[in-house]
């Protein structure tokens, strides 16, 4: 009939409570010893900073004055307050201005964490007007419930449990027009996750009933630890059992869930063998999720037993007898949707004993819709309606809200009624218009936006909002910088612009720029993350002029949830083609393994109707724009053994790509490049010996906006600073250096200071001066900026070296760097739950520090040496700072319990992504950056820091790569300091990597910077070869003889890693294993400084950079995405 979610049975749990002293506390504050983790409690309308202790439940209450800023303080009408059950039934929050008001609630680790959300009302004719009404509730935009006062004696509360998406939760009081909201209470209280799991939604408390209390009154905290409230009751034609005296005593330990109190009555029926409920829902479609709790609260004897089954609507809910045990709560639970529930429990027919029940739960499924701003970083506006005003969009679940906190001009309009029946979504209902100022912008602040792809789409529709009916042009800017042009040319028609941007700020601004061809305008902004490695260009942003989805019957776009990113799909067919698609099962095959473009779009393709080719073609607005191409292919059908597809691609007459294109199932293709052309013809064609025609499955093309980067954002700063000082209302929006025709006010205009009257013709003696007064402080300001900015270059460019000594202690960590305790330590690594590898003195674990990670480092107790590298490597991150050296974030030094913490470096070292194991191929271009990253860290240690330090363990597995594959020395605990700066080197015992140690240093114990050169030449070359320092077969080869050998063969194209596939430049190869050869000289005299290979390494590097410029010029690119490991695979560039 249905099926259960689960079944909870034989749930016995005990809980242990530690309770810990011995600490003093410096300050008084209010006792708040019983109040439980995570709990919000606040008494709505009690003056601000007023808090107490509950008097019945202990429960620390405080004034909701930091969680809402509207409404107003009401106290109950005296002769209430004696039916008043507790102190927070005293006061009132009042909202009679506002349709929605919203308390925000910000508990703990929210995010997919489950609450119970309580609010509680007792009216109390706090208004004096002894008047009934009703208003909502909602969770956020969603609808909870509605209230409905019918006096002023009685109080009642609504409660839900409630697993939010964000990090915090809005419970909205909305005015429908029948009295004004109110509330006493707001509550929340952290429950555990399997305690009230469900498919969807969230649930909306029915009736919680503890069945056979004769108290009359409510149990909840300190009963029931998590605060929920059970009322007693009794179903009709039964008697209540208890257990002996000592039943909570020995249960008090065991049942917490419901609690023993509950657990510890039941309804047994009187003169039957069967209990019987029954209840109606107030709407007969609504979910219902059923809990029934049973305890066997009576010692059986040996010949008694009590065994029954459930029925539901007159069927068999669970299948089985059950058998309640003693200090055991069994509980069946399920769902079920139906206009009437009647619950039947019968007793078994080999049963000696009528059925009991302790306790029941009744909740109806709140589906409350997700936003997914904050969790994928969508930013979505609905420009001009109201401030605080938000909503999910009914089509994509996103949500939207006011432009209120974007901009600070333009108004507000309402399209004109007859096209609102044309309006696709709730967001072209409004715009914003910007009659005033030549240039108005929106400015966008997404978490952790510098160097991050955006998409930015900014969306019209006239709909005659103005009642002028007429057409207009405006420009669309990013900052100072063209975007497009916005043409409007009827009411009825919608458009949007589309922009792929890597900001250089932390912020976006989106202009509107009045060109003289009407008002500008916008329906709606939005912007969306993008993967870093999706839309990757030489230079400026992707301005979209058309994406399409081939062979798509239904005419719908297509955007998110099918598109993760948002990207928007419009249906399209290329003329005398057919439209193919997979099977019926293709979405579900796919839908775990396509994202980019999506399966929904990839699962259908045009192929042609009578011929071998497919034909696409389009004029450029402008002739000079540089194009960016993106084609998609997947194989859609399921080939037979004498059936095959491949074709080639051809641009404007000309081979595109080199090799015949072989679409496969479960794999996406994308060919792509770029190219600059007065027309552009792409052809399709079937190769001689493919049996099938070519197909297409979506096509993206975009043009090239080369966007400048933006004024200083300190030099911003100090300008939107002085507006918030002085208040100003200007149109100091956007970029202060703009060009000149969209200057902000103020800033660039004649600052000629004439004194005040002087001017007969002016009437202006209080404004004159404010005109003056404005410029000058701000170029003041910009000026003392500038001054600051030079005096810092030029400290930074004195302050070359690094005197270690003066910042090193003997023998101690000194205490620039924050030291943390043992116990922060296992906070940070959560007990130490996540190894990442293992260092020179010990192993590294994973940890996190606020919301950054970090890697932990700890000294094994058993290791005597891992000491002094521990002591050596500490004090070197100390005292030295390089972009590619690791940065020592602290340390802990606390008897035995020693560790280092520093900066993670998401990628690990250099040496995982070199092996064969790893799918991901590291392409030559990349290779030389690392290098020359880790050469520049090395060259620091031994010009750059006075006296020079030696790393002496220079190898693949301590070269560490962060998120941006950036290179970074790690692994000090070898190093050693120069005794003095015009030391040649250092006597010491000999230690290292065999395979990297420098032949001289092995033998003669002399340390020198020449040392580390060699080990680096071994890095290098395997950088080149991706062989080990030394050959694993028998012979036990060292590559630079392997490397040596095949040199003096003339073979130098095999010394290249064969992965590489023939992505490399051959002088730029070239120079690269004569300067690694060179650093592995067996005479250290002839090896070069890391200077020189620094240098030598960033001219292969331009070599490689030019030559990879000059094939986009006509060779593409081509992507080939393995769908089934989800990892992108280079195959040329």
């Amino acid at each position: 009939m249905m099926n259960l979610n689960s079944i909870m049975k034989g749930v016995s749990k005990l809980f242990l409570f530690a309770f810990l002293g011995g600490f003093a506390l410096a300050v008084v504050v209010h006792a708040q010893q019983d109040q439980p983790a995570g709990f919000i409690s606040i008494d709505c309308g009690i003056p601000e900073n007023s808090n107490y202790t509950d008097e019945n439940t202990g429960i620390y209450y405080s004034s909701d004055a930091g969680f809402i800023d509207s409404g107003e303080s009401k106290i109950i009408s005296p002769e209430f307050r004696t039916y008043s059950p507790a102190r927070q039934f005293l006061n009132v929050k009042s909202f009679p201005e506002g349709k929605r008001n919203c308390y925000t609630l910000r508990p703990a680790h929210v995010t997919g964490n489950t609450y119970l959300v309580r609010a509680w009302f007792m009216y109390g004719n706090y208004d004096l007007k002894n008047q009934t009404s009703q208003f909502g509730l909602y969770i956020g935009v969603d609808f909870w419930d509605n209230v409905t006062v019918e006096d002023s004696m009685s109080y009642q509360w609504k409660e839900i449990i409630h697993v939010p998406p964000k990090d915090y939760i809005n419970v909205c009081l909305v005015n429908i027009g029948l009295g004004a909201p109110f509330i006493t209470a707001l509550e929340l209280r952290p429950l555990n996750k399997s305690m009230y799991e469900t498919q969807s939604g969230s649930l909306n408390l029915f009736t919680r009933y503890d069945m056979g209390s004769t108290t009359n009154q409510l149990v909840r905290y300190k009963d029931d630890i998590y605060d929920r409230i059970w009322m007693d009751f009794n179903l009709d034609g039964t008697t209540t059992i208890s257990g002996s005296s000592t039943f909570p005593a020995e249960y008090i330990d065991t049942l917490s869930d419901p609690p023993h109190i509950v657990m510890s009555t039941a309804n047994t029926p009187n003169a039957s063998d069967s209990l019987y409920y029954s209840w109606v829902p107030d709407n007969p479609t609504d979910q219902f999720y059923i809990y029934l709790h049973f305890t066997e609260v009576q010692v059986l004897k040996a010949n008694e037993s009590r065994a029954f089954l459930i029925y539901l609507n007159g069927e068999l809910w669970y299948s089985e007898p059950v058998i309640p045990s003693n200090l055991t709560t069994t509980t069946i639970y399920g769902s079920i949707t139906a206009p009437k529930f009647e619950i039947s429990i019968n007793k078994t027919s080999n049963s000696t004993l009528p059925p009991i029940i302790n306790a029941i739960e009744l909740y109806n499924v709140r589906q409350l819709n997700s936003p997914t701003d904050e969790k994928d970083g969508f930013i979505s506006i609905d420009c001009g309606i109201p401030e605080n005003s938000n909503y999910a969009d009914e089509e994509t679940g996103i949500y939207y809200s006011s432009d209120a906190g974007f901009i600070d001009s333009g108004e507000s309009k309402i399209i004109s009624p007859e096209f609102r029946t044309y309006s696709p979504a709730r967001q072209f209902l409004n715009v914003k218009s910007f009659p005033e100022g030549k240039r108005n912008c929106y400015t966008l602040r997404p978490a952790h936006v510098t160097g991050n792809t955006y998409l930015v789409r900014a969306w019209f529709m006239y709909g005659n909002y103005d009642l002028k009916n007429q057409t207009s042009q405006f420009g669309l800017y990013i900052g100072v910088d063209f975007w497009d042009n916005v043409t409007v040319e009827d009411s009825m028609s919608y458009q949007w612009k589309e922009i792929i941007h890597v900001p250089s700020k932390d912020y976006i601004n989106v202009c509107l720029v009045n060109i003289g061809l009407g008002t500008p305008f916008i329906t709606a902004l939005e912007l969306r993350p993008l993967n870093k490695s999706m839309y990757e260009t030489q230079s400026g942003s992707l301005n979209l002029f058309t994406r399409y989805d081939m062979g798509s019957t239904t005419n719908q776009l297509i955007r998110y949830k099918d598109d993760i990113y948002d990207r928007i799909w419009r249906d399209f067919n290329l003329d005398g083609t057919t439209t193919i698609s997979g099977s019926s099962t293709f979405p579900a095959e796919y839908i775990d393994t396509l994202s980019d473009p999506p399966h929904i779009v990839m699962s259908t393709a045009n192929t042609p109707n009578a011929s071998d080719s497919l034909y696409y073609s389009w004029v450029p607005d402008n002739p000079t724009d540089q194009f960016y191409i993106y084609l998609h292919f997947t194989e859609v059908q399921v080939l037979k053994a004498n059936e095959s597809r491949a074709f080639l691609i051809y641009l404007n007459g000309e081979l595109w790509y080199s090799e015949p294109v072989i679409p496969r199932n479960l794999t996406t293709t994308t060919i792509y490049g770029s190219i600059t052309a007065p027309k552009f013809e792409i052809s399709i064609n079937k190769t001689s010996n493919s049996t099938l025609q070519p197909i297409i499955n979506a096509i993206e093309l975009y043009n090239v906006r080369q966007l400048n980067s933006p004024t200083d954002e300190k030099d911003v700063a100090a300008i939107m600073s002085i507006k918030s000082i002085y208040g100003l209302k200007r149109n100091w929006q956007g970029d202060p250096c703009a060009p000149r025709a969209f200057v902000i006010d103020g800033v660039g205009e004649d600052t000629n200071p004439r004194p005040a009257g002087k001017d007969e013709n002016t009437n202006s003696s209080q404004s004159a001066p404010w005109k003056i007064i404005v410029p000058v402080v701000v170029l003041s300001v910009l000026l003392t900026a500038t001054f600051a900015f030079l005096w810092v270059i030029k400290r930074r460019k004195q302050v070359k070296k690094v005197d270690i000594e003066t910042n090193r202690k003997d023998g101690t960590l000194e205490e620039k760097k924050k030291q943390f305790t043992y116990f922060e330590v296992l906070n940070i690594t959560n007990n130490f739950e996540r190894v990442i590898g293992k260092g020179g003195f010990g192993i590294v674990y994973h940890g996190y520090i606020g919301h950054t990670q970090v890697a932990v480092k700890m000294l094994s107790p058993s290791s005597t040496q891992g000491y002094n590298e521990f002591q050596a490597e500490a004090n070197l991150l100390i005292s030295v700072h390089h972009k590619n050296l690791t940065s020592l974030v602290g340390y802990c030094n606390e008897g035995t319990n020693m560790g280092i913490i520093y900066e993670f470096m998401a990628n690990g070292d250099l040496r995982s992504h070199l092996s064969d194991r790893n799918p991901k191929v590291l392409m030559w271009e990349d290779r030389l950056q690392i290098a020359v990253d880790a050469a520049q860290g090395l060259d620091y240690l031994h010009h750059g820091c006075k006296p020079p330090i030696i790393h002496r363990d220079v190898k693949c597995a301590n070269i560490l790569l962060n998120e941006k594959f950036q290179a970074k020395l790690a692994d000090f605990g070898l190093s050693r300091v120069f005794p003095t700066e015009g030391d040649t080197h250092v006597s010491t015992k000999v230690a290292g990597t065999p395979g990297y140690l420098d032949p001289e240093y092995s033998t003669s114990n002399r340390l020198t910077k020449k040392s580390d050169v060699y080990s680096f030449g071994i890095v290098l070359l395997e950088i080149i070869t991706n062989r080990p320092a030394i050959s694993k077969g028998p012979d036990k080869t060292h590559i630079s003889q392997w490397v040596r050998s095949r040199i003096e063969n003339g073979d130098v194209e095999n010394i290249v890693d064969p992965r590489l596939h023939g992505d490399i430049d051959v002088n730029s190869v070239w120079k690269a294993v004569e300067l690694a050869m060179a650093c592995v000289s067996h005479t250290s005299t002839k090896r070069p400084t890391m200077n020189y290979v620094v240098n030598e390494l960033q001219e292969c590097l331009a070599t490689k950079i030019t030559c990879h410029e000059m094939e986009l010029k006509d060779p593409i690119g081509v992507i080939s995405m393995n769908v089934e490991s989800e990892v992108l695979v280079p195959l040329a560039r």
